[in-house]
């Protein structure tokens, strides 16, 4: 699991839940906050990734934080070299709504994928989630994208709801245009217990 490093970040030293096989033991990953400097390898993570299988538009070559703010977003590194990121938005400015994020964007550069990273950046959001008192984490995926879902699944995300034919992709044999639905997924963030030390207690 994934040891917080003060308010800083995250680093971990192995591939996610047990029997990951993207488990890579010998290098450690490092979560922490975007910084304005990141901005470049973002941008090229974002462009290196974009696909009509994980997202219904294909970016285009913008400057990363056109479309997000650094407190937004975690990244993750390896050998000091930022190879993912997640970007975690509140689900709406509401009130009503405040106890609910919204997984806005997860991605890792093609060279550290199968490597335990994404899951990694999962840890690090629920980790994020909870020292804000978060209660449930929310997220959309393509139906096309199964190894997307896959990985949302083994990190305890459930699907509850469907959009059918939300979208008309050209996936289809030799560019035909199919229907594709939007997957709705959520996680209940447990709260993390408090823990009161003896002397704590005898001083009530």
């Amino acid at each position: 699991m994934a040891a917080l490093l003060g308010k800083r970040g995250f680093r971990h030293s192995r591939g996610g839940p047990p029997g990951d096989a993207w488990h890579d033991a010998s290098v450690s990953i490092v979560i922490r906050p975007a910084e304005i400097s990141d901005e470049d390898a973002l941008t090229r993570i974002e462009q290196e990734t974009s696909s009509l299988e994980v997202s219904p538009i294909l970016f285009p070559r913008r400057p990363f934080f056109k479309n997000a703010r650094p407190e937004e977003v975690l990244v993750a590194l390896r050998d000091d070299e930022v190879v993912g990121f997640v970007c975690l938005r509140l689900a709406t400015p509401w009130a009503s709504n405040a106890h609910v994020l919204t997984i806005a964007g997860l991605a890792v550069a093609p060279r550290a994928q199968r490597k335990g990273v994404a899951g990694v950046l999962l840890e690090a959001a629920e980790a994020y989630a909870c020292e804000r008192k978060i209660e449930r984490l929310t997220l959309r995926v393509l139906s096309v994208n199964t190894a997307g879902r896959a990985l949302y699944q083994r990190y305890g995300y459930e699907t509850e709801g469907e959009l059918r034919g939300e979208f008309r992709l050209p996936l289809g044999p030799g560019g035909a245009v199919v229907q594709v639905d939007d997957v709705l997924m959520a996680k209940t963030i447990e709260p993390v217990p408090q823990v009161v030390s003896e002397t704590a207690a005898a001083d009530r």
